[in-house]
């Protein structure tokens, strides 16, 4: 930005042949000269820095005017500056990076996010917790510039470092199969079955296998 002005202190012996300087008047004439500098070196700077909103102090006033902004001089330089680059972006096509820059505007590490949900008519903003500023001026900022047909939703991210531990314990049961003969025949006489269950922690399964025909076990099958 002030690329063509000198960022260091000026000293115009620097220009000149170095015996000059081992002259003391010349020296003190020499010093007097490079303080003199660099008061202008110093205003100078000062004076770009009033034409980008980013650095400008004493002309906030003058960007506030200009922009039909109300001027508020109880506000911080760094709340002035929002609200003007606010006013100065809501000009633009409001998309997804416009809605970025605004709402970064008022987040401290600049990394919020912008996602936009087409299908649901809104947009969602995810931001690193305890990064924002200002929340009354970035509800503010975006209800003045989101299309009013669009909603939004603020979602704190918090990413951390963290390693999960599982474990289980391992539960053993013996099965028993018991095979019966294919010649049984047991006769089952027709009733009521009652049934009852209930919830144990250590068991053994017994499993006996047959098909029941009409009543009658007829035949074992180990297949079925």
């Amino acid at each position: 930005m002030n690329s063509f002005i000198r960022k260091g202190p000026v000293d115009l012996s620097k220009y000149l042949p170095e015996y000059l300087v081992k002259d003391p008047v010349f020296l003190a004439m020499l010093k007097a000269e490079s303080q003199g500098h660099e008061l202008q070196r110093a205003d100078m700077g000062k004076l770009l820095e009033q034409f980008f909103v980013e650095t400008a102090t004493d002309a906030l006033e003058k960007w506030e005017t200009f922009l039909g902004i109300d001027v508020n001089k109880n506000l911080r330089n760094e709340d002035r500056r929002n609200r003007i680059l606010a006013k100065i972006k809501g000009t633009q096509t409001v998309t997804i990076n416009f809605m970025t820059r605004l709402v970064n505007t008022y987040i401290a590490d600049g990394k919020a996010e912008v996602v936009d949900l087409p299908k649901d008519y809104a947009i969602k903003i995810y931001y690193h917790g305890g990064q924002v500023t200002d929340y009354g001026k970035l509800h503010q900022a975006i209800e003045t510039y989101i299309p009013a047909h669009i909603g939004y939703k603020l979602s704190t991210i918090t990413r951390a470092n963290r390693q999960l531990h599982c474990s289980a314990r391992i539960r053993e049961h013996n099965v028993i199969k018991i095979k019966t003969r294919t010649d049984a025949r047991t006769s089952v006489q027709p009733g009521t079955l009652h049934v009852r269950m209930k919830i144990i922690h250590s068991y053994s399964h017994i499993k006996i296998r047959g098909v029941l025909t009409n009543g009658t076990i007829s035949r074992y099958d180990a297949n079925h």
